[in-house]
């Protein structure tokens, strides 16, 4: 039986998206489409009941959970508008699901979010626990919602240290892993004790929580080669980060307004 041109087309077009997530995310293992639900592990139970797939409904279904879950209204909203599909994906060992966007200037954008009931991070057997998130977790409330509901971290695709990090990669601030963040400075470093890094920018800034610091639940974005912003709302800068690396034309459209 021969293969209806309108399949062929979308079977070629969906072989082209994996080959370039497969590109983009070599790092970590194959890249590959789950059909579900069912699923062939337990996923987070929204995934299982979402209408996730090569459709824009299942982006505005994420879309709803994040809106019920974390203050992210502007990048919700841009998942409604440029979402082209939300699909589960094998990569490697683990489960995630993919992203597709098209932003106003025409350019497809992937990111991916990590299933919640498998998260990232270290075991406590094993090296780099004690410097993890994980092991300050039940401290940790401000960030609950949003890695419990609806994903361990969601990261770009083409840029997999940007975005809100997956928790494998939150790490004490002041460890020494972010050199040219003005840690040199004594009164700096002493505020970054404690704090742990959620979200980075391309161009390098990074998003703070103050966890187990001088003042839990405060934040703070600091800037390679400039001074840091600091007591700034938590979620509303990652929500303008994110918006701002997704669209930049439509952020700066907003801006105008």
């Amino acid at each position: 039986m021969a293969i209806l041109p309108w399949r062929r087309k979308r079977e070629r077009a969906e072989q082209a998206k994996l080959d370039e997530l497969n590109r983009l995310m070599s790092d970590r293992g194959t890249v590959s489409f789950v059909e579900g639900p069912p699923y062939p592990v337990p996923l987070l139970p929204s995934w299982e009941r979402s209408p996730l797939g090569a459709s824009t409904s299942s982006a505005w279904f994420m879309a709803r959970e994040i809106d019920l879950n974390v203050e992210l209204s502007r990048t919700a909203v841009l998942l409604r508008r440029y979402g082209r599909g939300a699909r589960v994906a094998k990569w490697g060992d683990r489960y995630v699901v993919v992203y597709t966007l098209v932003n106003s200037a025409g350019e497809t954008v992937y990111y991916f979010g990590g299933d919640p009931m498998r998260p990232s991070w270290p075991l406590s057997s094993e090296e780099g626990y004690e410097r993890n998130v994980r092991a300050v977790w039940s401290r940790a409330l401000e960030v609950w919602p949003f890695y419990r509901n609806v994903h361990d971290g969601f990261v770009s695709c083409a840029r997999p240290s940007t975005g809100v990090y997956q928790v494998g990669d939150i790490n004490e601030f002041s460890t020494g892993e972010y050199a040219g963040l003005g840690l040199d400075d004594e009164g700096l470093r002493a505020r970054a004790r404690g704090c742990y890094p959620f979200y980075r920018g391309p161009g390098g800034d990074i998003v703070t929580l103050d966890i187990t610091g001088q003042c839990p639940g405060r934040a703070d974005l600091w800037h390679p080669r400039a001074d840091p912003e600091l007591d700034i709302d938590f979620w509303d800068t990652i929500d303008t980060l994110l918006t701002t690396t997704i669209d930049p034309e439509y952020y700066e459209a907003e801006a105008d307004q």
